[in-house]
């Protein structure tokens, strides 16, 4: 019940959260039993200073399995008043953590019965056990669907595309129930082709993917490449889009370089009988992603595909083969901001209070609490 937090060289199962739960499980016998403080507004516990964690700190990473244990030390390492583990100072009862672990993994409080027979239960390994029982449960993947379908849409920009928001989470309701990893579920959206219907009645989980890449309009390009920065890799590179970032190492050049992965599809609305009916994508053959110049907006260049890292993906691919080279730098084994993106997440849902301040905005020149 373990896995390496930032260490993107680990499969990253969804029931990645099964680090977090056996953190809260095994280890955090000292877990707080309060609700966890106000997390929009984080703090510096007194004594520590936050620092950055630049691509140098990650490659530094140790690439093997991390213990439910070593992860306990870790959060001790600057005292109890950390704030990504709040106030430590008693173990919780075992009607505490069943609600605790219940709400965090199902979205559902545990019934009277539930935890009458939970505390009755003289196994020492029950807490565990539970943990494993609630991750296979329909209740872990209705919960956990509906999370990253607000992730996913929160900045979505074709309104028209809310009708299939459900469609989505029913996808990802299924893939939860199968266990998929994180890497599968991410590469699935990504490289997703074909059309998705409006059902409003019974929506269905079929091409449900194609709800991140049909859920925005105008510079639709941009738009799917800083959303996908923001959801998969935790980093916020829109505000290169016009000038390079005022804060972070960003270029303009990167990010039209990134956005050019999706040059070459856009969304169009299918209507059946005159009535709107649902979207689909459309390839086109030769497109390529065009830059404005900033000194004169008539003129502008061609950018061609690369990675946030540098790298370039093989010349004259199709579109299905740009987005699958994208797909592949996005959840490769050396992109470590993959697996800090989602274990940040992750653990601010779990434990009330992210690695990072903010859940979504890493990036190598951000502040980081617990470095080690």
């Amino acid at each position: 019940m373990s896995l390496v937090p930032f260490a993107p060289s680990q499969t990253l199962r969804l029931p990645l959260f099964v680090l977090m739960s056996a953190v809260i499980v095994t280890g955090l016998s000292s877990l707080r039993a309060a609700a966890p403080q106000d997390s929009t507004k984080p703090t510096t516990p007194a004594g520590r200073q936050a620092v950055l964690l630049t691509d140098e700190d990650w490659r530094k990473v140790p690439r093997r399995a991390t213990s439910a244990e070593r992860i306990d030390e870790l959060l001790q390492v600057n005292g109890p008043s950390s704030d990504v583990t709040g106030q430590a100072d008693l173990r919780t009862t075992d009607e505490q953590f069943l609600r605790r672990a219940a709400l965090d993994l199902t979205g559902t409080l545990p019934t009277p019965e539930e935890l009458a027979e939970f505390a009755s239960d003289t196994d020492p390994a029950k807490r565990s056990k539970k943990v494993d029982e609630l991750l296979a449960s329909d209740a872990y993947a209705r919960h956990w669907a509906r999370y990253w379908r607000d992730v996913v849409s929160a900045r979505i920009t074709n309104r028209r595309s809310m009708g299939l928001t459900r469609s989505f989470e029913e996808w990802l309701y299924e893939r939860f129930r199968a266990g998929d990893d994180w890497r599968t579920i991410t590469r699935a959206i990504l490289t997703a082709e074909g059309e998705l219907r409006f059902t409003l009645n019974k929506p269905g989980a079929e091409n449900g993917e194609l709800f991140f890449l049909v859920a925005h309009d105008g510079d639709e390009a941009e738009e799917r490449a800083a959303e996908t920065s923001r959801v998969f890799l935790g980093i916020q590179i829109q505000c290169a889009q016009c000038h390079d970032h005022p804060t972070e190492n960003w270029k303009r050049t990167q990010f039209h370089e990134f956005a050019a992965y999706f040059a070459r599809i856009k969304y169009e609305q299918l209507f059946v009988g005159g009535k709107l009916s649902g979207v689909q994508l459309v390839a086109l053959k030769d497109a390529e992603h065009k830059v404005a110049s900033l000194t004169n907006p008539d003129d502008f260049s061609l950018a061609q595909p690369r990675f946030l890292d540098g790298r370039a993906p093989a010349a004259k691919l199709d579109d299905r083969e740009r987005r699958q080279s994208l797909a592949d730098a996005v959840v490769a084994d050396e992109n470590y901001w993959f697996a800090a993106a989602f274990v940040n997440r992750v653990w601010n849902e779990l434990m009330g209070r992210s690695f990072y301040p903010h859940v979504d905005d890493l990036g190598p020149m951000k502040e980081v609490s617990q470095p080690e």
